[in-house]
């Protein structure tokens, strides 16, 4: 619905915190293991969905949508490294360097370990900023630890 009823985004995307609550909450009281496994199944498929729709909007120049896609991928996996970098590369592209800093910030605290990640043209409206230039060698040294 995110994807195909841009007009009803924010709408959407509170009700898909609220779902993905009650469904972590259905996984972590369950006994069941199947039904533990089916949930991490779910989530890791809409995950993944929000993810690939999101890069086919930034391939194809759509930066508010992809970003909106990579919200829904965040809300789905919050612990997710992936979801805040795919997060700050939209609002880098849209030219929000303050947001994009702090969801890279939020990917490194997650634990994002890899430093060429920041190499993506995406970051070119943001390269020459202080705060990335800091992150960037915050993320060398880190991948550079044993």
């Amino acid at each position: 619905s995110i994807h195909e009823q841009p007009d009803n985004r924010t709408a959407f995307l509170g009700q898909l915190q609220s779902v993905v609550n009650d469904i972590v909450h259905d996984q972590r009281a369950t006994s069941n293991q199947d039904r533990k496994d089916a949930i991490a199944r779910g989530l890791a498929s809409g995950f993944a969905y929000t993810a690939e729709t999101g890069q086919q909007a930034m391939l194809k120049k759509d930066f508010h949508p992809a970003k909106d896609m990579f919200q829904a991928g965040e809300i789905i996996m919050p612990e997710s490294a992936w979801a805040s970098y795919l997060l700050a590369t939209a609002d880098a592209q849209m030219g929000d360097k303050k947001q994009a800093i702090e969801e890279l910030k939020k990917a490194l605290d997650k634990g994002m370990t890899n430093a060429k990640a920041l190499d993506d043209s995406a970051f070119d409206k943001i390269r020459e900023d202080a705060a990335f230039k800091a992150l960037a060698e915050k993320l060398r040294s880190k991948s550079k630890q044993p």
